[in-house]
């Protein structure tokens, strides 16, 4: 098993044990300065020197929600495993998939009017 599908079973490990909601975060920050803390994906700290990404995910209330501190590798193996859920919980049939508000072309849309 590669490195990458590896940290997308923990990923949906991590989801399926309810640790971390299968929906995408609230707030979401990226940079320095997480060193020390442990990656909630894979275990291992945060170097001082990588880059690294924390997310909330806020609950009821904004002073109830749960942080993660992540490596960048590990957000894109979660965020995968995020847009995978999204992407099976999506209609399949063209039928049930939501319709636009939006005119469609050539039905008196002025837009599609000639230009004089």
């Amino acid at each position: 098993m590669s490195g990458e599908n590896i940290l997308r079973e923990k990923a949906r490990e991590l989801i399926r044990t309810g640790k971390l909601p299968s929906r995408r975060p609230d707030r979401v920050w990226g940079g320095a300065g997480f060193a020390g803390c442990p990656c909630m994906l894979c275990g291992v700290a945060i170097k001082h020197d990588e880059m690294a990404v924390e997310l909330e995910f806020t609950r009821n209330a904004e002073a109830d929600s749960t942080n993660a501190h992540l490596h960048v590798r590990c957000f894109l193996a979660l965020e995968l495993e995020l847009l995978k859920s999204e992407a099976a919980k999506m209609p399949t049939h063209p039928s049930h998939a939501p319709q636009s508000a939006l005119p469609r072309a050539g039905a008196g849309n002025p837009a599609d009017a000639p230009l004089p």
